[in-house]
């Protein structure tokens, strides 16, 4: 019966042929060896196209392969916008499921619904097998069909468009993560090789949030045996200086590390990259450790440590982030990089009064820390300048450029 309807809607798709274009619009797809990528097809029609289904063939390079579903034919997932569209599917060589025919239909249509919606989005799952080599390949989406009921009748004729051509590029089994990813790579839940780059300076603290688990002995290989790391537990307010100590407690090394946790760490050599094999579980949603007072009703929201998982995450304005062993406070155009965090106290902090600012310390174990305080508005923090930074809150050596930059803490404009 399945192939029988199959066969009868292919007819009509071929009943009558009308050249169109670009009615998809398809990713370049990245796949690490021997795992599974993502293919996105997204809908682009033309304005006021009115379509009651789609098909095209699917034919992939040697060693490519589309995932079978439960039913072992080539899988896929319908978006949201499809709503009661039909689909099948079936590799077109039994042999070789690196070719694969798609079929999508609306069965209950009327005036006003049954028609592809533009703009929804088909995901096809890819794996490629471990034998093939890293690099770039190309695969072609091609058979693109729509059926268009014809005005007046019952009829649907084909409008057939353009092939399709993507890239496949395979890559290295190892998870590479980097502090300047700004799309860092899906989670996989699973157990991976992965090589981090996080760079620390040696005998400053660095805030650090990481989205995998990692044990004591991981930790000492990645940051040194000698390394210190603390975790966000409160602030307390001394009314009569206006200082703030942001109070840390250090955890013991071999406790390790929990994923998507923020910390501070410091180490006695630069770090600049660090390699494990670890679960990848990124989840930047519950990145933050929150300091709490109270109960129930009662329960007051005190200070907020938020953990980044990807590069140009913005600071909101009177957050405090930590650079060059200072605290900084943004102004609300700061972004920092990946596998960091920042501190909100902005309850707390007069960001309009330079010496009540410039008493946040940080405290660890219930000792202040030498150094790190608050790099303030018109102010020079432990007695050296404080440099020079754009607007995002990179460093820069030579100011080459016209633009609005911030000075030892104050904004200046370059003309």
């Amino acid at each position: 019966m399945r192939e029988r309807l199959l066969s009868t809607l292919c007819v009509l798709f071929a009943a009558c042929s009308v050249a169109m274009a670009d009615v998809f619009h398809v990713n370049d797809v990245k796949i690490r060896k021997g795992r599974l990528g993502e293919l996105a097809i997204q809908l682009t029609l033309p304005t006021d196209a009115r379509y009651r289904g789609f098909q095209f063939d699917l034919s992939l390079p040697q060693g490519f392969s589309v995932k079978a579903d439960n039913n072992q034919e080539p899988g896929f997932t319908l978006g949201d916008g499809f709503g009661d569209i039909i689909g099948s599917s079936n590799y077109t060589e039994s042999d070789n499921h690196g070719v694969a025919r798609y079929l999508f239909y609306y069965m209950s249509v009327s005036e006003e619904s049954g028609f592809l919606p533009d703009g929804s989005v088909l995901t096809l799952p890819l794996q490629v097998d471990a034998s093939v080599e890293e690099g770039q390949y190309q695969a072609t989406l091609h058979d693109i069909a729509f059926s268009q009921p014809v005005a007046g009748s019952s009829e649907v004729k084909s409008v057939s468009a353009d092939d399709i051509t993507f890239n496949l590029e395979v890559v290295s089994d190892i998870l590479m993560l980097s502090e300047d990813d700004v799309m860092p790579p899906a989670a996989t839940n699973e157990k991976e090789n992965i090589i981090v780059k996080r760079t620390v300076k040696v005998g400053e603290w660095s805030t650090l949030c990481l989205p995998f688990d990692m044990t004591g002995e991981q930790l000492a290989d990645a940051f040194g045996s000698d390394a210190m790391l603390a975790y966000f537990r409160s602030y307390s307010m001394d009314e009569n200086t206006s200082t703030i100590n942001v109070n840390f407690e250090t955890v013991d090394l071999s406790d390790g590390l929990v994923a998507n946790y923020p910390y501070i760490v410091k180490t006695s050599a630069d770090v600049s990259e660090f390699s494990l094999m670890a679960v990848y579980e990124p989840d930047e949603s519950n990145a933050v450790a929150i300091y709490e007072t109270g109960s129930g009703p009662r329960k007051t929201l005190m200070g907020s440590f938020f953990g980044t998982l990807r590069a140009g995450t913005m600071v909101p304005e009177g957050a405090l982030f930590i650079s060059d062993n200072l605290f900084w406070y943004s102004v609300g155009k700061t972004s920092i990089k990946a596998f960091r965090a920042y501190l909100d106290l902005t309850d707390k902090l007069d960001l309009t009064d330079d010496s009540a600012a410039s008493n946040v310390k940080l405290v660890v174990d219930g000792d202040v820390t030498t150094g790190i305080g608050l790099a303030a508005v018109g102010q020079r923090a432990a007695g050296h300048s404080m440099g020079v930074f754009d607007l995002q809150g990179r460093r820069v050596d030579v100011v080459s450029q016209k633009g609005i930059y911030v000075k030892d803490g104050k904004k200046v404009i370059v003309k």
